[in-house]
C-alpha cells in the first residue's frame, strides 16, 4: 500500500484506457504512475461512472506536468 501524502494527481479523465495509455508514456518516461481508483468497473461489468486519476510521486510532479503539457495538452 502507498502512502496518500507522498502522490500527487497530475491528470484525470473519465475514460479508463486513456488514463492506462498516459500512465504508461508517464513509465516510459520513468516517472512511476498509480491509477486512481483501481479499475474494477470492468472486471465487474459496470459502466465506467467515476474519473480515473494518475498519480505520480510528489517528486517526479514537475516532471510528469512538463511531459504531459508539452505531449497531450497542445
Amino acid at each position: 500500500m502507498f502512502q496518500q501524502s507522498q502522490w500527487q494527481p497530475v491528470f484525470e479523465t473519465h475514460n479508463e484506457a486513456e488514463a492506462r495509455v498516459v500512465a504508461g508514456l508517464l513509465e516510459t518516461r520513468g516517472i512511476m504512475a498509480r491509477l486512481h481508483p483501481e479499475p474494477v468497473a470492468q472486471a465487474m461489468g459496470l459502466p465506467e461512472a467515476h474519473a480515473h486519476t494518475i498519480l505520480v510521486d510528489a517528486r517526479d510532479y514537475e516532471q510528469a506536468r512538463k511531459f504531459l503539457r508539452h505531449n497531450l495538452l497542445q
